[in-house]
């Protein structure tokens, strides 16, 4: 955005098996979190599909538990 300097438009490429895939990410929604302008919402469109992420809360910095990255018991 010219007038605010956020971003609000990505292009990019994959390289997949099948081939180079062309993606659009598109942000919107922002929000000021800890004095930083965040989107809240982020578009991707691909060759075949749309993904949408809406986010209620974006907490920055926050500590986390290394029990909640330890692999799962066996079956």
């Amino acid at each position: 955005d010219t007038e605010s300097g956020l971003l609000l438009k990505r292009d990019y490429k994959l390289e997949t098996p099948e081939g180079v895939l062309s993606f659009e990410t598109f942000y919107d929604d922002y929000r000021d979190v800890d004095g930083v302008k965040l989107p809240y919402t982020l578009r991707r469109v691909g060759p075949d599909n749309v993904l949408i992420l809406k986010f209620t809360e974006i907490k920055q910095n926050v500590e986390l538990d290394d029990a909640k990255f330890a692999k799962p018991p066996a079956p």
